[in-house]
């Protein structure tokens, strides 16, 4: 479904450009032209930090502070990567919850085809409930683990929920067929 979402808006840029493209030629053009008129001076290259003026007035070893040190680089990154985790776990439990849907919404498609393909070839259907029940393994296996994750302390996301299996009938998606 994101792919399809993701292609819808690369049409709309797409068309949006090209609707906008002889503005964005004359604008570019006219910032051409007056970047042509000003004369700026050459950049200057700075390889390395002596180079720097500010620094060498500054009577200092820039090179001896703590932040220029690789340990404390790692430490920096660290920090910021656990001031993160807050959020990432509000997402992961989103997440969770979307992966949970998805197998059962993909376990009850199947059923239905299983049962809509029996009419027509007991074959292929007999094929399409052996892929089924191979599935199913994996999607045990995964529900299994998803049940131990939000018996953790501190799992802020949706414990239980139910699905409508389209009969009316509704199933917990943490219970096992």
């Amino acid at each position: 479904m994101y792919i399809y979402l993701g292609y819808k808006l690369h049409k709309h840029i797409a068309t949006a450009l090209q609707a906008c493209s002889q503005a964005i030629c004359n604008a570019l053009d006219h910032y051409n032209v007056a970047t042509s008129a000003v004369s700026l001076p050459h950049p200057m290259e700075y390889v390395f930090l002596a180079d720097f003026n500010l620094l060498q007035d500054s009577h200092q070893d820039v090179c001896d502070h703590p932040w220029t040190k690789p340990a404390c680089h790692v430490v920096i990154d660290h920090y910021f990567k656990l001031k993160c985790t807050c959020e990432e776990i509000q997402c992961l439990n989103i997440k969770i919850h979307h992966v949970i849907t998805y197998i059962w919404d993909d376990d009850v498609f199947i059923h239905l085809k299983e049962a809509e393909i029996m009419q027509v070839n007991s074959g292929l259907a007999c094929q399409v409930k052996i892929h089924r029940m191979e599935q199913g393994c994996f999607n045990m296996w995964h529900m299994d683990h998803f049940r131990k994750l939000t018996s953790l302390p501190g799992f802020g996301g949706c414990r239980m929920g139910s699905r409508d299996r389209g009969q009316g009938e509704k199933m917990n998606i943490y219970d096992s067929e």
